[in-house]
Parts: structure tokens; sequence; C-alpha cells
């Protein structure tokens, strides 16, 4: 996947290991490391020089995890804080985590609750849906006429989309490094589809055709009418 290939010049000694590297009662996986630099390539998450500086190993907090998803779903940061939670604004709990949390609520990829729990902890199933929101949108919906709950729904679409392993430990507190592998491999799935298109695109209408679509976007640019709903 493309995202996760950016990061192979940097990630030399990983390539020298492999399987899990215990840190404390946890542990992380090599590709849980590749994931981070991935995304850190991408400036969605601070570049640290090792595993340790990343703590792929500690459990995520619910505006970390927000971070990670407004990164995925290609959102700008909210420039003002309208306290769309009670516990969250431009001070509190930090003065980072609104400006995120805030424009993933713009977008309706979380839902109009009193409160977010910004410091708490989440679960493996939460995390893997709040990433499938921020990378698929409406593509995916809980569906209640099935006999399955909410969680083994998302699962399976994440691993239908190939950027999981299917797992039952739903309630499982999620970790930094499982976390930034589903968001890494959510992103690089929608750079193959994107590509995928393009390709399609180009077969069915040609070289020649894709350049008269590219001027006539071009010209149309020119009169672009602005429509209010």
């Amino acid at each position: 996947m493309k995202l996760l290939r950016k990061a192979t010049a940097s990630m030399a000694l990983v390539a020298l290991v492999s399987g899990m590297f215990s840190v404390g009662v946890n542990a992380y996986s090599s590709a849980q490391l590749e994931a981070a630099n991935a995304l850190a390539s991408e400036g969605i998450i601070v570049s640290k020089d090792d595993a340790m500086g990343y703590a792929l190993d500690q459990n995520v907090l619910r505006q970390e995890i927000a971070a990670v998803a407004r990164g995925v779903a290609n959102l700008e940061k909210t420039t003002v804080c309208n306290d769309v939670f009670a516990d969250v604004s431009a001070e509190v709990p930090n003065t980072w985590a609104c400006y995120s949390i805030e424009a993933l609520y713009n977008e309706g990829l979380i839902a109009s609750n009193e409160t977010f729990r910004p410091e708490s902890n989440i679960s493996k199933a939460e995390a893997v849906g709040m990433m499938v929101k921020a990378a698929y949108g409406s593509e995916y919906s809980y569906n209640a006429n099935l006999s399955t709950t909410w969680q083994e729904q998302v699962v399976a679409f994440a691993v239908e989309k190939g950027i999981i392993s299917s797992f039952s430990n739903y309630d499982t507190n999620a970790t930094r490094g499982f976390v930034f592998e589903v968001g890494a491999n959510a992103m690089a799935d929608e750079e193959d589809e994107e590509d995928l298109l393009g390709d399609l695109l180009g077969d069915l209408l040609g070289d020649d055709d894709m350049d008269d679509m590219d001027d006539e976007d071009m010209d149309d640019e020119d009169d672009t009418t602005v429509v209010i709903s």
C-alpha cells in the first residue's frame, strides 16, 4: 500500500527484525511501528526517533484518536472552538483537541452527544469505527435489521476492506499502535482505490479523452456558480 511504502526508507531497522516487540506489559509489532512512521511522514502525528517515542503499547485516548481520524479524513482543523461537547473547549482538557474533535463533528463523522470524554480510553471496536467513518464516510453504516452487533458489523466491514485482521475482543482498550496501523491502512486503501479509479477511467476514455476532460474542467472554473442549499 502506498502510504506504508513511503516510510520504507526510514525503516531500515525494521527490515532486520520481525514479529512482536515487548514494551512493558503490552507489545507492539513492526507493522505498527511502520504505520506510525507513515502517519508521521504525512504530518498526521508527530515524528519520533523510535518506537518508545511513539508509545505504541500505551492505550490511546479518545482525543488522540480524534486527531488521527481527522488526518485520515483529510480534514483541516477548525479555526474556532464552538464548545459542542460540554467537556471539550479551547482550554479543556488542553488547548489542541477541540479543533480536531469539532472538525469531525462538523462533517458528521462523530455523533452528537453531551460529552466526548476526551481523556478516556477507547475500545478496539470503537477505534475501528472511528477510522472507518473517517476513511469511508457514508459507505459504512450500521444495519439494525441484521442480527449482528454494531461491533461485529464494523469489524467485518474493516476486514473486508483489508485494513485489519478479524478480532472478537471488541471491548479491549485500543493501543496507540493498533490505531496507527488501522489509520495508515485505511489511508493506503483510499489511495489504492483512487489509483484504481484513475486507471479505469484512463482505460475507458483514453489519454486524449482524459486531456479533453481536464481542459473542460479548467474552462468551467471561469464561470463557477456557487449554490447555497
